[in-house]
C-alpha cells in the first residue's frame, strides 16, 4: 500500500484534503508554503522524506500486525479495542497528537447532553471506532 493508497482512504468527514499527498510531496504544507526538515523539528541532517519514510514504515508494520490481529478474531467479534489500541492510536502517535486520552465512561456532556465520544485531544473530542463499526448507530 502505497502513502497515497493509505490517505485515500475513506477518511469520515474529509479531514485530510484530497489533494495533501500531493502537497507534501512536493514540500508544500496545504497554504502552498515550501517546508523545511526545521518546520518539522527534524534533528540536524534528517530530511522530511527520510522522516516520512521512517513513520511510514513504521505504520505500515503496525497496520499489518493489527490487520492479521483482526483476521484471527471470530466472525462477529467486537473489534473497536483492537482497533483503537492497535492502530488508531498508534496512528494518532505518529502523526504528533500523542497519547490522546480516553473521555471516560459515559463520554462527554455539552449544555446537559451527552456524547458518547471516546477521546479528547484538548478540546477536540475524537471518537474511535472499530472496525466493521456502523457509523450511524
Amino acid at each position: 500500500m502505497s502513502v497515497d493508497q493509505f490517505v485515500g482512504l475513506r477518511i469520515t468527514g474529509g479531514l485530510l484534503p484530497a489533494d495533501l499527498p500531493s502537497q507534501l510531496s512536493v514540500g508544500h504544507d496545504p497554504s502552498g508554503k515550501v517546508l523545511s526538515p526545521k518546520d518539522y523539528h527534524l534533528v540536524t541532517g534528517e530530511t522530511v522524506r527520510d522522516a516520512a519514510n521512517r513513520v511510514w514504515a513504521y505504520l505500515r508494520g503496525a497496520w499489518t500486525a493489527y490487520r492479521e490481529a483482526l483476521d484471527q478474531l471470530p466472525a462477529g467479534a467486537p473489534t473497536t479495542s483492537l482497533t483503537r489500541e492497535r492502530f488508531l492510536l498508534v496512528l494518532l502517535d505518529q502523526l504528533g497528537y500523542g497519547r490522546v486520552p480516553t473521555t471516560g465512561r459515559g463520554g462527554i456532556t455539552v449544555d446537559g447532553q451527552s456524547f458518547p465520544v471516546s477521546h479528547l485531544w484538548g478540546v477536540t473530542p475524537i471518537h474511535l471506532l472499530g472496525s466493521g463499526t456502523p457509523l450511524d448507530t
